[in-house]
């Protein structure tokens, strides 16, 4: 399971997070093997509409059957709940279910 809490990688220059961020989700697509659950909380959620530079990657993703979930409340909060582009709404109960349940969470 891989969680992705930020729409920028690592903390210091935001621009280069979110050129970070691009190539993180770019490489996540390119190898195997790859996460089966993708959960997006807090700005990272912003990662799931249709101007982010890497939805084209998490489309692909979730067409090779990575399932990928967004937490509602943060959807709420940057107003975007109707706008999200791949992906699925769910909250942060079935999110903290699915991080107990994997053998290994990655969160980025």
């Amino acid at each position: 399971m891989l969680v992705i809490t930020s729409d920028a990688l690592g903390r210091g220059d935001d621009g280069l997070g979110r050129r970070l961020m691009v190539k993180f989700v770019q490489q996540v697509g390119a190898v195997s093997p790859r996460p089966s659950l993708m959960a997006f909380y807090n700005a990272g959620v912003n990662l799931l509409v249709p101007s982010s530079p890497v939805l084209g990657t998490l489309k692909a993703l979730e067409a090779d059957g990575v399932e990928l979930i967004a937490c509602g409340t943060c959807l709420d909060h940057f107003k975007i709940r109707d706008a999200i582009a791949a992906g699925r709404i769910s909250d942060m109960r079935e999110i903290v279910v699915a991080m107990a349940a994997s053998s290994k969470v990655t969160v980025v």
